[in-house]
């Protein structure tokens, strides 16, 4: 199973990339 921190870091990471 995904750990919420890597959940978290996954998402961080996409989002980081996403809009900025």
């Amino acid at each position: 199973m995904i750990s919420n921190i890597e959940l978290v870091l996954d998402a961080l990471a996409s989002f980081a990339k996403g809009p900025r």
